[in-house]
């Protein structure tokens, strides 16, 4: 009978985990593979000398890229580090006095009371200065994190609860007076599990350690 009430602690745990991988939420684009720029590169909006390589401003569905942000390829003269998902990342550049970069995501799949992290790649451009970026849900920043290296790292923004089964998430960065840049992939939204939830996994998977020990002496004590 104890047995019983501790696999069925263990199945409650399991419940509650796949609830917690179930809780797929979509990000518009976001390993940037769009539009396709092979060896080159798009900015949203062309403003003097940031022009894109083949004269195209940026665009996909689901994304406004605006002035100083755009989408470069893997081996572009951007130079960034290969991209960590795919074979783009986005870019967003701080330059003179021209507009900063700023990109707009759509999200969906969000459930309304529910919290959520924001995870990314960044790194800086090599050569050129550091661009820290201001990750921000619904318009309330949730943190501004500045790249470690040349290469792409992951980093994870403090949680938003959302109003809503839809939203948008923005990157933006700041005004500089030389030329800086930063790369960005690979963009995920996942909810943070509640503390009941991590209170029955807990319980459940404490139950499996017992079962099994007491599956052990049971052996034992047949042999």
């Amino acid at each position: 009978m104890k047995i019983h009430l501790l696999l069925a602690g263990v199945a409650i745990a399991t419940v509650g985990a796949a609830g917690i991988a179930s809780a797929a939420v979509t990000v518009a684009d976001a390993s940037f593979e769009n539009p396709s720029v092979p060896g080159g590169y798009e900015y949203g909006v062309q403003v003097g000398a940031q022009n894109s390589s083949n004269g195209i401003d940026a665009a996909a569905t689901g994304v406004v890229f605006g002035a100083g942000s755009g989408v470069q390829a893997n081996g572009s003269a951007w130079g960034f580090a290969s991209a960590p998902s795919g074979v783009q990342t986005a870019f967003l550049q701080s330059y003179d006095n021209y507009t900063p970069g700023q990109i707009a995501q759509d999200v969906s799949g969000l459930v309304a009371g529910k919290s959520y992290d924001v995870s990314f790649y960044i790194a800086d451009r090599p050569g050129f200065g550091v661009n820290p970026v201001t990750v921000s849900f619904g318009g309330v920043a949730l943190g501004t994190f500045t790249p470690a290296s040349t290469s792409f790292s992951e980093v994870t923004s403090g949680s938003f609860v959302a109003t809503a089964s839809t939203g948008v998430i923005t990157f933006s960065t700041g005004l500089n007076g030389g030329d800086a840049d930063i790369g960005l992939d690979n963009v995920s939204i996942s909810a943070v599990p509640e503390p009941a939830t991590w209170a029955m996994m807990l319980v459940g998977f404490g139950g499996m350690g017992v079962a099994m020990r007491s599956r052990r002496k049971q052996a034992v004590a047949a042999i």
